[in-house]
């Protein structure tokens, strides 16, 4: 399919600042009054059964991302922008040319690439519910706020904007936020007509007909809990989120420290996520290291259960993949803090 052969969409909407593809999709179908899946199919991002593939999330070919800005009357760099590949140049999970022959046998004999691939949610997102209310009063949020691309990253806990964590499941239904089966695709029950910021998870009940899926839970998650917190506590995620933020902007400075010496912000993230693991294998030894309590007994409680697994499946003769377990980062914000 060429990109004439794509129709330009009568109305179309420019992306948010820090806003990713699915949001966009959501944003674009609430304004049309379509479903996504009509949205990805009219603009070339759907197979035949409508579905998005999810790893349109890290980067469009150029065919592809040719198409869909003509139908959306968007720029190149406006289409590429929404996709998570636009942090590569910073962030190596992102990187799509890394190969384990170009990193070289070390890397092959430890089995890093598929550790640094855990190190983007790529199944699901946090949010910020005062961040998807599109609270600020602007007009561009009139068909909804932003569903942000930094929120797919691990590093990445809490809004500075609003001074809190991020929220990683539906109060409602207690899902992971655009959590679906793998099979759904980018956008689970993607042929429902719903408000972006609705939970699009499939809700608890009985057991679904096999046949079709189960109802999506439809709460909306652009409500704000009122749910009293520790200021120290965030004040110390916060001012640590500010300075990983900031290195993820193109235009920060090429070098950073990184235990003791310069080096680039690539690698300096590789450097935290290596020290994320080996303090993950060897808790409780880094308990002693400063941070609030309130942190600490969250990321407790996440590797207790991770040490746990551990033991019970050596229990039952299993080997357990323990490098595995343990280079996958807490998709819940306070223990990723912590951490």
């Amino acid at each position: 399919m060429t990109e004439m052969s794509i129709r330009r969409l009568p109305r179309s909407l420019a992306p948010l600042p820090d806003e990713e593809l699915t949001g966009y999709l959501l944003r674009l179908g609430h304004r049309l009054e379509q479903p996504p899946a009509l949205i990805a199919t009219r603009t070339g991002l759907a197979d035949q059964g409508g579905r998005i593939p999810s790893r349109f999330l890290l980067k469009l070919e150029p065919e592809r991302a040719a198409r869909f800005a003509h139908a959306c009357r968007l720029t190149q760099q406006e289409t590429d922008g929404l996709c998570l590949a636009s942090f590569a140049e910073r962030y190596p999970p992102l990187d799509l040319t890394i190969s384990e022959h170009k990193l070289g046998i070390f890397l092959q004999q430890t089995q890093q690439v598929p550790a640094l691939q855990r190190w983007v949610f790529t199944q699901h997102t946090r949010y910020c519910p005062h961040c998807l209310a599109g609270d600020d009063g602007s007009t561009r949020h009139l068909y909804n706020g932003t569903w942000k691309k930094t929120w797919r990253l691990p590093l990445v806990s809490a809004c500075p904007i609003h001074n809190r964590l991020l929220v990683a499941r539906c109060p409602e239904c207690g899902q992971p936020a655009h959590a679906g089966p793998r099979a759904a695709g980018l956008i689970p029950q993607s042929n429902e007509l719903l408000h972006p910021a609705q939970c699009r998870a499939p809700s608890k009940g009985t057991e679904p007909d096999r046949r079709k899926l189960r109802q999506p839970c439809g709460h909306r998650l652009d409500t704000a809990d009122d749910e009293p917190r520790d200021t120290t506590t965030i004040q110390h995620v916060l001012d640590l989120q500010q300075r990983l933020l900031a290195l993820l902007q193109p235009d920060a400075p090429e070098t950073v420290s990184s235990i003791g010496d310069q080096t680039r912000a690539s690698r300096y993230f590789l450097d935290l996520r290596l020290a994320c693991f080996l303090i993950s294998y060897t808790w409780p030894q880094a308990r002693r290291l400063d941070s609030p309590p309130p942190l600490i007994d969250n990321l407790d409680d996440h590797l207790q259960r991770q040490h746990s697994l551990i033991r019970a499946l050596k229990a039952k003769g299993k080997r357990p993949r323990s490098a595995t377990i343990f280079s996958s980062p807490p998709a819940a914000p306070a223990a990723c803090s912590a951490l």
